[in-house]
């Protein structure tokens, strides 16, 4: 059989490149098109080098771009802009990211909250329950039975449906944050994002009497002085 020839085999090379541009150009998931050119047979080795090369260049440049917007984010928060004009860029910026890595939860976490903050509180909810499913594949966590919730995204879930009337299913968020930051979350930030959507919800845990309170209860009913 002869050897194919060497100019042949970079065309082939190049058209591969080419199609990876028009799939991209489509709109296509790059994990998808990885994917597909890592599973196909009928590629030659250096087809499919070629391939996932011009992949790897996709994906470099997308995460400096998401790099750039992530600053650019940074410094509009610490800019002191008026609050409507930088929740509008916030969505903007958090709108431009999540279309270039719509995989990633933390950008479609960002996004669901640049929804709520902007008042969006339906496509809000969308969103953050999307980033919610993520999170737990990323992690490996059971969708339904292992009970763990991230805190950002279920916070802002009640307080979502808190603000469309909702309260019932705000209530059953919170207490499903309630029983996951007990749990799993106790060490990182998910005390404080319980407690932000609590107050904005005008919710308060179960009251717990203070020590010294219970010690004074306890001297007056045995008759002693505390």
């Amino acid at each position: 059989m002869l050897a194919e020839h060497p100019r042949k085999r970079s065309q082939r090379s190049r058209r591969q490149g080419t199609r990876v541009e028009a799939r991209v150009a489509a709109g296509q998931d790059l994990t998808s098109i990885r994917a597909d050119y890592a599973r196909d047979t009928s590629l030659t080795e250096l087809e499919r080098r070629a391939a996932l090369e011009r992949l790897t260049e996709e994906f470099l440049k997308r995460r400096n771009q998401v790099q750039g917007l992530e600053q650019e984010a940074s410094d509009l928060a610490d800019s002191g802009a008026g609050e409507s004009a930088a929740g509008e860029k916030m969505l903007a910026l958090a709108r431009e990211m999540h279309q270039l890595d719509p995989e990633a939860s933390s950008h479609t976490s960002d996004l669901g909250v640049a929804l709520y903050e902007t008042g969006q509180f339906e496509e809000a909810i969308e969103m953050l329950r999307l980033a919610e499913g993520q999170w737990k594949h990323d992690w490996g966590h059971d969708e339904d039975t292992d009970g763990v919730a991230q805190p950002r995204n279920v916070a802002h879930i009640a307080m979502a449906l808190g603000r469309l009337g909702r309260v019932d299913e705000a209530k059953a968020e919170i207490e499903r944050l309630r029983q996951s930051v007990a749990t799993v979350h106790t060490k990182c930030d998910g005390a404080a994002y319980l407690a932000q959507a609590e107050q904005a919800l005008g919710l308060d845990k179960p009251s717990v009497p203070a020590a010294g309170a219970a010690s004074a209860k306890t001297s007056q009913a045995t008759g002693n002085e505390p």
